[in-house]
């Protein structure tokens, strides 16, 4: 009976262990090897791992699974959704048809892909070089220096050198590599995370301090349905789906209105959606498709045309564009994306630059890079950053999307502005959230301004609402029209006056700071530099004469212009 007993109690302990119920051990089991649980972590903290991969964390990774990982590294350091799809024989997951559109699965010959089954080492390292390539970094290369290099297949031998020379593959302790060794979850999501250290500052952004642009929904009052509308538009559209399924279409009356909202802040905080006129379309009779769901259908601008599915018949069937519109679309959608990354790869050095520094650096470029186009403001180019960043001509809604997508790369909250100015247009403009604290820019006027009269311009760089409303400009807060954000702008820190210690408004400044500021600008080569007078202070016209009673020799090579704001140009003469 004892040796009976003895193996009843074997069995139910083998059983429960194969269940998982003794606890230690499966848990054990399903954590990162204790020298991989710290890179594992913070590849998840990045984004770089999907949750059904965050566990079983030492059994072989498929090659689906390695799929998952590539895309959402991809994504995650380009900040687009891969929009392109390529099909394959005997799979339909999106992860491997992503990678198959843009080179990082092989989709020639039979097509096959063999997704459930386990990836190897060779495979792993061909995977990670194209990936790398197709982000923007192809990586140099290197013969390998592996005691089993003879059984490197010849289709990955190139590639395993290259995982080496780069530090994101070694070999497997033994000075060899074995190429056909699976590879496991741990191990891909430890070679995916090296390779996000490398790329993670693709045209000079640090992807790690990105801000998602999702986030920027919270400083909006989204109800909850409007909130899960914005959600699946969003996602809809940056997968450039020509329809979007949502739970129901929101009825007549408020329903109507919670859509148009969540398409409007959709719209106001996703600018990298370029190819997106901020428009929904839906069936009349507001009723489920053929297939029992419903679709909102988006409309797209592509090379300045619209490209959208339509509805048919009482069934309402949802009539997509043809095959070949459709990749013609998706094909001018990545080009505008590599574009956009090159031109942004010419911003100024931003290595060890402060916030404000990164906000001016950019604030300035766009001044110097763009020009104000307001002949057609219906022009869905003019609203864009691709209309802004490859074309170079845009209109307010441009500029201020254009500043909010870079300084959301550069790790800088920044929102747009929906409202008025002192004439009673329509105007976009942004603010931006600097050590806690969010502050008014127009890039717009500024930046025209400095175009139009070829001085610099500051004016409008970081101000509070008390300083805006003063000047005739109005936020629209109505929840019926296009919305702005539920923030305040009060401090005056950041003020670019401020901060260059410009504001001049008593005697006392004007004596101790204006010819600091010359002594400044004299010594640093600039060409030009401005300050302001403040309204309670003296007109900006008096500068010569003040001057001239201070220290005549200031005015020898410098040429003054001065306008209605009390803002004062100072130019050196050549």
């Amino acid at each position: 009976m004892v040796i009976k007993s003895r193996r009843i109690i074997t069995l139910l302990l083998a059983l429960a262990m194969g269940l998982g119920l003794c606890g230690g051990l499966a848990y054990a089991a399903d954590d990162p090897s204790p020298w991989a649980a710290e890179e594992v972590n913070r590849a998840i903290a990045q984004g770089l791992v999907p949750q059904k991969l965050q566990t079983h964390y030492r059994q072989p990774v498929t090659r689906a699974e390695f799929c998952a990982l590539a895309v959402a590294l991809y994504e995650t350091v380009t900040g687009w959704a891969i929009i392109g799809r390529v099909g394959l024989a005997d799979t339909s997951d999106v992860n491997i048809e992503k990678m198959a559109a843009v080179g990082v699965v092989d989709s020639a010959g039979p097509a096959r892909f063999s997704p459930g089954s386990n990836l190897t080492r060779e495979q792993a390292a061909t995977m990670l070089t194209r990936l790398m390539g197709a982000i923007g970094r192809p990586l140099p290369k290197q013969d390998t220096a592996f005691t089993d290099n003879s059984s490197i297949s010849g289709t990955a031998y190139e590639a395993v050198g290259q995982m080496q020379r780069a530090g994101i593959m070694n070999g497997t302790g033994t000075d060899g590599f074995s190429p056909k060794k699976p590879y496991t979850r741990e191990q891909g999501i430890l070679t995916i995370l090296r390779a996000f250290d490398i790329v993670k500052d693709v045209s000079g952004f640090d992807a790690s301090k990105a801000i998602p642009f999702a986030s920027l929904a919270e400083y909006y009052d989204l109800t909850e349905g409007e909130r899960r509308l914005y959600d699946q538009i969003s996602a809809g559209v940056a997968n450039f789906d020509l329809r979007i399924e949502v739970d129901s279409v929101p009825q007549d009356g408020k329903g109507s209105d919670m859509l148009c909202r969540a398409c409007d802040i959709v719209y106001c905080t996703h600018p990298e959606l370029f190819w997106w006129d901020g428009k929904v379309r839906y069936p009349a009779n507001r009723k489920p498709s053929e297939d029992g769901k419903h679709y909102l259908l988006p409309v797209y601008i592509v090379d300045g045309k619209e490209l959208r599915s339509e509805v048919s018949g009482s069934k309402n069937t949802i009539v997509c564009p043809p095959a070949s519109e459709v990749a013609e679309g998706k094909a001018w959608v990545e080009r505008g994306m590599a574009d956009i990354r090159e031109k942004l790869s010419n911003l100024p050095a931003r290595g060890g630059a402060s916030p404000y520094e990164l906000e001016l650096a950019a604030y300035d470029w766009l001044g110097d890079n763009l020009t104000y186009d307001g002949s057609d403001f219906a022009k869905h180019e003019f609203n864009t950053i691709h209309g802004a960043l490859v074309d170079g001509r845009v209109d307010c809604n441009g500029y201020s999307r254009a500043f909010q997508y870079i300084m959301c790369l550069l790790g800088i909250e920044s929102v747009v502005l929906n409202g008025k100015n002192s004439s009673g247009e329509q105007h976009m403009w942004s603010a931006v959230k600097l050590d806690g604290e969010w502050y008014q820019a127009d890039v717009t006027v500024d930046c025209d301004l400095r175009k139009s009269e070829g001085l610099p311009w500051h004016y409008w760089l970081n101000r509070n609402d008390e300083f805006r409303t003063g000047k005739g400009v109005t936020i629209i807060t109505d929840r019926a029209s296009i919305t702005s954000p539920d923030i305040s702008c009060t401090a005056t820190k950041y003020n670019y006056y401020v901060m260059t210690d410009a504001h001049i408004a008593s005697d006392s400044d004007f004596i101790s700071k204006v010819p600091a500021r010359i002594a400044i600008a004299r010594a640093g080569g600039e060409r030009a530099f401005d300050i302001e007078f403040a309204p309670s202070y003296a007109p900006a016209s008096e500068i010569y004469d003040k001057l001239e009673m201070l220290d005549p020799s200031l005015l020898e090579d410098i040429k003054f212009y001065h306008n209605k704001l009390g803002v004062v140009f100072a130019v050196f003469r050549v």
